[in-house]
């Protein structure tokens, strides 16, 4: 047993063991009390020891409870137990809606989950309910929720979850339904997520294209905040297309644009993206104390707003700052760290993990974060 977990479990263990100790003394009171016929609960009812003994039994079952749960935790791809039954209880409640034709309801519950499920970077249960959102939407003939699921609740959670080839088709079809409606905002973000899809896949020249024609649809947005909204995301798009092609001056430039664009828009979420980006790009550069400086900082941010990726990331970015300057231990300790949050939704982090673990120097280092 590792010794977080034993640091975990001794309060519990303690405490059990008092209230143990304190249930068999009065049980044993109360057969002495029986057996020798003595007056010790004259003035105490039965009703009031069977209360006590309820609740010393009610604290016991809690505290093994609680001690199982530490060293035996029941791990799930969306995260806890609970979380998963929460999600599925969100899917299943929109799937009624839409089974009983209440459409309005699936599309204004659907789309109010849209961000915070973005945020904490669940992406099969946005996934799930964009699917949903999208058949109401198209049933009510809103095609301006529609070509939201198909690019951003659809196509960007695919995209996420590596499923490019189908995550390019919905993005496609819904930048068809954005001419058809003059709709230049979603589809200068569709063409911004084709451009991720094509950068992922190591197609720079194309992903530069779709990035050029997101620009240009991004300028005839009449909206000035969806405009600088739209435009931000391209700075961040472009400095991780210049990190990829290893262009880590022009990557700099665009990124510090990201930053500057999303803490106007004041997005923390996209803020502490574009921060660990920023660090990733130190990084490269060999400025190891300035990327670290920028990890922990996004750590205190993300981890503060659940916001499980950027979390991921800044770890991910720490254990190459510590491999780099041969810090084995806080190496493994920021892997492990990543390793209990579980990447299954995460295809590009997990493989980047897999990665890291590999450059660790000791074979014995390996098993510890096992």
């Amino acid at each position: 047993m590792n010794l977080d977990i034993r640091k975990n479990i001794t309060i519990p263990i303690i405490f059990g063991g008092v209230f143990v100790a304190a249930f068999g003394f009065l049980w044993g009171a109360i057969e002495a009390y029986a057996y020798f016929e003595l007056n010790w609960f004259s003035g105490v009812t039965t009703k009031t020891l069977a209360a006590v003994i309820l609740l010393l039994l009610s604290i016991n079952i809690g505290l093994v409870a609680v001690v199982i749960k530490t060293i035996f935790p029941r791990k799930h791809a969306h995260g806890t137990l609970a979380e998963y039954a929460f999600d599925q209880s969100l899917v299943k409640t929109l799937a009624s809606a839409i089974k009983n034709k209440n459409y309005a309801e699936a599309i204004r519950i659907g789309i109010a989950l849209n961000r915070p499920l973005f945020e904490a970077g669940n992406f099969v249960t946005r996934l799930k309910i964009g699917r949903i959102v999208e058949e109401a939407s198209a049933l009510t003939g809103r095609k301006d929720v529609q070509v939201v699921a198909l690019i951003d609740s659809i196509g960007w959670s695919l995209v996420e979850l590596g499923e490019y080839v189908e995550a390019q088709r919905s993005i496609e079809h819904g930048i068809d339904i954005c001419r058809g409606i003059n709709d230049e905002f979603y589809e200068a973000k569709g063409y911004r997520h084709l451009g991720v899809i094509a950068r992922r896949t190591e197609k720079y020249k194309e992903a530069a294209q779709y990035y050029k024609q997101s620009m240009e649809h991004a300028g005839k947005i009449e909206d000035q905040h969806d405009k600088k909204v739209l435009i931000a995301g391209l700075h961040y798009a472009y400095a991780s297309l210049y990190y990829f092609t290893k262009d880590f001056d022009n990557a700099s430039i665009y990124i510090d644009k990201a930053i500057a664009c999303f803490e106007l828009l004041n997005d923390e979420y996209r803020y502490n993206m574009s921060l660990v980006m920023k660090g990733d790009i130190e990084y490269k550069k060999g400025k190891n104390d300035d990327a670290k400086d920028i990890y922990r900082r996004v750590l205190r941010q993300a981890d503060r707003n659940t916001e499980k990726l950027q979390v991921a990331r800044s770890c991910l970015g720490l254990a190459e700052v510590y491999l780099s300057d041969h810090q084995w231990e806080k190496a493994a300790e920021s892997i492990r760290y990543i390793k209990e949050m579980d990447l299954k939704d995460f295809k590009s982090e997990k493989v980047r993990l897999d990665l890291i673990c590999s450059k660790l120097p000791k074979q014995d280092m390996v098993s510890e974060i096992n």
